[in-house]
């Protein structure tokens, strides 16, 4: 484990996290613990964005979809903490990726167990380390500068990147269902993708990347979000995704 830092400090930069990357688009690997193989299958792709939905539940950090799917053995710790300690002191091949963690239950005490929970693991979760972002339900906007500075959160629209808060946001996600119904087959309307890339461009003009949820796996659907620039790529299939994306290079 005393490795653990100086690698990641090779690796990743806090003042970076929230600037886009003209490298993308990128995998968001969807409600990846319901995956075969989570959390390595992800890596494996070459995930930038690993998503975690969790409950704070007799004060332990479950991760499940939701409340009637939790299972004992389900924990943050046991699916992912651990899982990757191990796999980092096995290896130096890390790329840059971040945990979304969204949170399912009461934002303020979840939020308060997520923080001291990855404080016991500082060689992982540091402001030089992984980041965490924190999305679904989240405490007041107001209260994000008092959390670690590993933790950041999901805006759900450019106006909220402005002020002090503004600068803890690391992404804009938002349902594509805001915009269209079209999800890949048929015909886009023409005034669903102008919505769709004024509010893209308005998200890059705050310096933030996009990630848009609900969108279908087909690549006529991510050759379309690469097209309008979506940095994140929602998929439930990360495997898939990394074969188009690689045969676009």
């Amino acid at each position: 484990m005393k490795n653990l830092l100086f690698i990641f400090i090779l690796l990743f930069s806090t003042s970076a996290f929230a600037q886009l990357d003209s490298n993308g688009p990128f995998i968001h690997s969807h409600n990846d613990y319901a995956q075969q193989n989570p959390l390595f299958g992800a890596l494996n792709a070459e995930a930038k964005s690993i998503e975690i939905d969790v409950f704070l539940k007799d004060n332990e950090l479950m991760v499940a979809h939701s409340e009637s799917e939790i299972k004992i053995e389900n924990t943050l710790e046991n699916l992912y903490i651990l899982p990757l300690q191990k796999y980092l002191e096995k290896t130096q091949n890390v790329h840059d990726f971040h945990f979304l963690i969204d949170i399912k239950s009461e934002p303020v005490s979840t939020l308060k167990a997520i923080q001291n929970y990855c404080e016991k693991y500082p060689g992982i979760f540091s402001e030089e380390g992984i980041q965490v972002v924190i999305s679904g339900n989240r405490p007041k906007v107001e209260n994000y500068v008092s959390y670690a500075e590993f933790i950041w959160f999901d805006a759900r629209s450019p106006s909220e990147v402005n002020g002090n808060e503004g600068n803890r946001m690391a992404m804009i996600s938002q349902n594509i269902s805001k915009f269209t119904k079209w999800r890949g087959r048929g015909i886009l309307l023409e005034k669903d993708k102008k919505e769709l890339v004024e509010f893209i461009n308005s998200s890059h003009m705050q310096n933030r990347p996009v990630r848009l949820w609900n969108t279908g796996d087909n690549e006529t659907m991510y050759e379309f979000l690469r097209s309008i620039g979506v940095d994140y790529i929602n998929t439930d299939h990360p495997k898939a995704l990394r074969k188009y994306l690689d045969a676009q290079n």
